[in-house]
């Protein structure tokens, strides 16, 4: 047998081995518990909750879990990426050494892992794709938003330490110098997820309001059902702002807008009445339940914590169960967490009511009635109500501020699955995949948050 038979021989008896290697176990295993485990909890809760038959949602829950098993999901693809990675790894690092470019091993194997993870990503990620926009476009774009906001914090994350001392540079190893770095990055480390989570809650707020259709339709679901806000609401500011709905204009297309929200609530229906009241009372906000806007907020806030504390009570619960930790622990962090969401709701409705009609009409009376109400008074609801998330610990807010980022940034890419966009997120998943595997190799704490613990684990020897 010649040596290159030999060689063959070798590379395809090594095949079998490295696909189905413990990496690849952890990576399917990881994959199927982050896609299921979810809905699994979701639908034993509402089941319990709703007294169903047990078979019924013990079915539905089987059906999950077996749905996630198909080939074509997205733990296969994980598996997939990783066993592919696993089989061209050690093939590309041999290939780099006998290259004989004064390369040390390491270097060779960083080289390699960084092309065998985009090769892998390539190959395997347009059949996934395929398969998952036949049922929802937003099925793929989710996972490449999550991968490329959590490529970005990643390369941010790990290169501001190495810019801070490269701008220090003239102040030596001075304590003043020192300080100075640690201080800048101490900021950032308490303010930085805080702001991005701020940032993020803008754009998400002001689409879900004016523009849902650019958020995924089970998320501006999710958020509806936490605000809890009346459709007419929202609607009639959707009027203002696309001008269907104009003061002083009774023939105007949504002219009777608010009128349903008065006999809803049994309220005269001339408080409606865009022509005579310039502008609306803030009443119509309230949904008539007081006059007072700190009133209205508080409320606001009671029934988004009652909301929370169901969510995070039971999740809490199920971890604690798992855990089994401190039961005191479990109650504070539920307590706070559901703070956190009825101060969000809170703060977004009274930063509209405070800019439309308390502070800044007073200060900018030249500023048209209209402008407060469809762009202004929204904008600052919008901002306003990502500041509660400094009631959560800094722990809490990384994990809030890498959940709400890959939602932001996909209000502000194109969603339709042409060609060219499906080939553009193709190209973003692969390199994505490739940043985020070459760091959790070379170094797991690198990549923050929960994916970093579970790429870390992947790729432990």
């Amino acid at each position: 047998m010649s040596l290159q038979s030999q060689s063959i021989s070798k590379i395809l008896s090594q095949i079998p081995r490295n696909a189905l290697s413990k990496s690849t176990r952890k990576a399917f295993l990881f994959s199927y518990l982050y896609v299921v485990l979810p809905k699994v909890i979701k639908k034993t809760m509402s089941g319990v909750s709703k007294g169903e038959d047990p078979q019924i949602w013990i079915r539905a829950v089987l059906k999950t879990m077996v749905k996630a098993l198909h080939p074509s999901k997205f733990p296969m693809l994980v598996a997939r990426m990783i066993a592919t990675m696993n089989v061209l790894t050690p093939l590309i690092e041999k290939r780099i050494l006998l290259q004989k470019l004064h390369e040390t091993k390491t270097t060779a194997h960083l080289r390699a892992t960084v092309i065998s993870s985009f090769i892998a990503a390539v190959v395997n990620f347009p059949s996934f794709q395929k398969h998952i926009i036949k049922y929802n476009r937003y099925f793929s774009l989710d996972f490449t938003l999550i991968l490329v906001t959590r490529a970005l914090d990643t390369l941010i994350s790990s290169q501001l330490p190495k810019l801070f001392a490269a701008n220090s540079v003239g102040a030596g190893t001075s304590v003043k110098g020192a300080v100075g770095i640690l201080s800048k990055l101490g900021f950032l480390s308490n303010y930085g997820d805080g702001m991005l989570f701020v940032v993020s809650s803008f754009f998400i707020m002001h689409y879900w309001f004016f523009y849902p259709d650019k958020l995924p339709p089970a998320y501006h679901r999710w958020i509806t059902s936490a605000a809890e806000v009346d459709p007419e609401i929202v609607h009639s500011f959707q009027s203002l702002k696309d001008g269907t709905l104009k003061y002083g204009d009774p023939n105007c297309v949504n002219a009777k807008s608010f009128e349903p929200l008065c006999i809803k609530y049994g309220q005269d229906p001339e408080l409606a009445n865009l022509v005579k009241h310039q502008p609306f009372s803030c009443d119509l906000l309230h949904v008539f339940k007081t006059k007072s806007c700190e009133l209205h907020a508080l409320w606001r806030f009671q029934r988004g914590f009652k909301f929370a504390f169901k969510l995070y009570g039971s999740i809490n619960f199920i971890v604690w169960l798992i855990r089994r930790g401190n039961p005191k622990r479990l109650i504070i962090n539920t307590i706070r967490s559901s703070t956190f969401l009825g101060a969000f709701i809170g703060l977004y409705w009274y930063s509209l009511c405070l800019v439309r009609s308390r502070i800044f009409p007073v200060l900018f009376p030249n500023v048209p009635r209209t402008r407060w109400d469809d762009t202004i008074a929204p904008a600052a609801g919008a901002m306003g109500c990502g500041f509660s998330c400094f009631i959560e610990n800094a722990q809490r807010r990384k994990e809030l501020s890498l959940f709400v980022a890959p939602r932001a940034l996909g209000t502000l890419v194109p969603s339709e699955p042409t060609k060219f966009n499906l080939r553009v997120e193709r190209i973003a998943f692969a390199l994505s995949f490739m940043i985020l595997s070459t760091f959790a190799k070379q170094d797991p704490s690198k990549v923050r948050g929960i994916m970093g613990k579970g790429l870390g684990s992947i790729f432990k020897d």
